[in-house]
């Protein structure tokens, strides 16, 4: 029975030190066809043309969607991080969920987002 729980603590252990897996987003426009970039805090995470998918790792920060598309005005769009409920593991290893939560591994974001573009008008 001791070795079961200690296999039990070892396998916790190790899924809260693991590393973060990757979300999916997925932007859409409307008109379609628009070039977002996505970027949090100073860094690109990536770009793609609507409709499309970016791979993105949870973290504490925001998402900042900037879209551009000829003959429309930019659309800039805030996709929040958002923090993940409690999980039964937390009662075995608080440390282990604390050191989570501070690396933003607990967080997520919405996974679809629509930015709507407006047309410029013609002069």
């Amino acid at each position: 029975m001791p070795g079961l729980v200690l296999g039990l603590v070892a396998a916790s252990v190790a899924s809260g030190c693991a590393a973060p897996e990757r979300l999916v987003l997925s932007i859409e426009s409307t008109p379609p066809g628009a070039h977002c970039e996505l970027i949090r805090g100073n860094i690109q995470l990536g770009g793609m043309t609507t409709p499309g998918r970016v791979h993105v790792s949870p973290s504490r920060q925001d998402i900042q969607v900037v879209c551009s598309k000829p003959g429309y005005r930019d659309a800039l769009f805030l996709i929040p991080s958002e923090e993940a409920g409690f999980e039964a593991s937390d009662l075995l290893l608080p440390m282990a969920s604390t050191m989570k939560s501070l690396k933003g591994h607990r967080n997520g974001y919405q996974t679809s987002t629509r930015i709507e573009l407006v047309r410029v008008a013609d002069r």
